[in-house]
C-alpha cells in the first residue's frame, strides 16, 4: 500500500510537470502570457495549484533559490516548502524562452487528501520530505517546514523497510524500571517520489 501511494503521488506530480513543460513550449511558439497561464488552468481545476503566474521578484529565499536554478528552459524546479500567511506551500517553476519564468504555487490540499484516503492503516504515520530534508507533509502539522531527523530523512535506494528505534512514551515498565525506558521498533518504508526530489516515508508503530 505504501509503495502504490508513492507511485500515485508520482503520477500526480508528473501531471504538474507536464503542464509546466507544455506551457513553456507554447510560450516558445508565441502564445501570450495570458494564454500560457490559461493553458495551466487544469492545475487549479484539479486543486494542484493555488495560483499560476510569471515570476518577478520575491523576498522569499526558497522561491529565489528555485528561480536561480531554472536557467535552462527545459528544467522544472520544485522549491523547498515555505510558509505564507500561516499556510505551507511549495512552488514549481520553469523558464520559458520568451515570457520569463512561469511559477505555480502548489496547494497542499490534494496531498492531504491523498494521504488521508490512502493510509495503509489507521496507525500509519506518513511523511513527505524535501530534497533538503524538510517536512513538506506530516501527520503532525507542527512539523511542516522543519528539518526531519536522520532516521526519517535518510534515503534508501532499494525502497525496503528500515527499522527506527524510538523511546516508549511510558517512563516505567515492570521489566526495566523507571531508569531504563522501553525501546520499541517502528517499521518504516521509504521511497523517492519521481519528478520532484521528494522522499515519501510511511512509518507503522509496533
Amino acid at each position: 500500500a505504501s509503495r502504490s501511494m508513492s507511485d500515485h503521488l508520482g503520477a500526480n506530480t508528473l501531471q504538474i510537470v507536464n503542464a509546466m513543460k507544455a506551457a513553456s513550449m507554447a510560450s516558445d511558439k508565441g502564445l501570450s502570457r495570458a494564454d500560457v497561464i490559461d493553458l495551466c488552468r487544469m492545475l487549479k481545476e484539479q486543486e494542484f495549484a493555488d495560483s499560476v503566474y510569471f515570476f518577478t521578484k520575491t523576498s522569499i529565499p526558497e522561491l529565489q533559490a528555485c528561480r536561480d536554478s531554472v536557467a535552462d528552459r527545459d528544467t522544472v524546479c520544485w522549491s523547498e516548502p515555505y510558509r505564507v500567511n500561516g499556510r505551507m506551500i511549495v512552488s514549481v517553476m520553469t523558464n520559458t524562452r520568451k515570457s520569463g519564468v512561469l511559477c505555480a504555487d502548489i496547494s497542499l490540499v490534494w496531498l492531504n487528501k491523498l494521504m488521508d484516503e490512502n493510509k495503509p492503516s489507521s496507525q500509519a504515520v506518513l511523511y513527505l520530505i524535501s530534497p533538503e530534508g524538510r517536512f513538506i507533509m506530516a501527520s503532525d502539522s507542527t512539523l511542516l517546514g522543519e528539518m526531519a531527523p536522520p532516521e526519517l530523512s535518510t534515503r534508501t535506494n532499494d525502497g525496503f523497510s528500515v527499522n527506527v528505534l524510538t523511546e516508549d512514551d511510558e517512563p516505567y515498565s515492570e521489566q526495566n524500571g523507571k531508569e531504563k525506558p522501553v525501546k520499541k521498533v517502528m517499521t518504516s518504508f521509504g521511497k523517492e517520489v519521481p519528478n520532484t526530489g521528494w522522499y515519501f516515508r510511511c512509518a507503522t508503530p509496533p
